[in-house]
């Protein structure tokens, strides 16, 4: 039961970043454009502030039940293939990990800089579904 109760956990916070990701890319930053800068200034503020708690939560259940799914599955005895996948798998993990938490930092007031916002949350979220991707190929590869 335990190991459902973690494996859920993990697939439910991985989806929660993943597709607050893709709205915040495909959704929120299109819509944005269409208000005036200091609006707009005041509302990256605002999710900055709302995200962090959120994304702070979302790594530490992704941190521990990822952990613990790596421990039991490790138990049972997995090939090299396993390691090398999960290895790129954590990595990509740390990349979007770091996106969350700079785009939970408030903007910087410079144009140019918070420009570029829109550019890391698709960089987050393309890595975000190779690592689903990877995922799903790390299941076939144990019992």
């Amino acid at each position: 039961m335990i190991d459902i109760i973690f494996r859920w956990t993990h697939i439910f916070a991985a989806a929660i970043v993943v597709g607050g990701f893709a709205y915040a890319r495909f959704v929120f930053y299109p819509a944005m454009a269409m208000i005036e800068e200091s609006e707009q200034a005041k509302l990256r503020e605002g999710i900055a502030a709302n995200l962090r708690p959120w994304g702070l939560t979302a790594i530490v259940l992704l941190v521990l039940s990822g952990s613990y799914n790596f421990y039991r599955v490790v138990l049972s005895g997995v090939d090299t293939a396993y390691h090398m996948a999960f290895g790129m798998k954590f990595l990509l993990a740390l990349h979007v990990f770091a996106m969350l938490f700079i785009l939970s930092t408030p903007p910087s007031g410079e144009p140019a800089k918070d420009a570029k916002r829109p550019r890391l949350v698709l960089g987050a979220f393309i890595s975000g579904l190779l690592i689903l991707l990877i995922g799903a190929y790390l299941r076939t590869l144990h019992n």
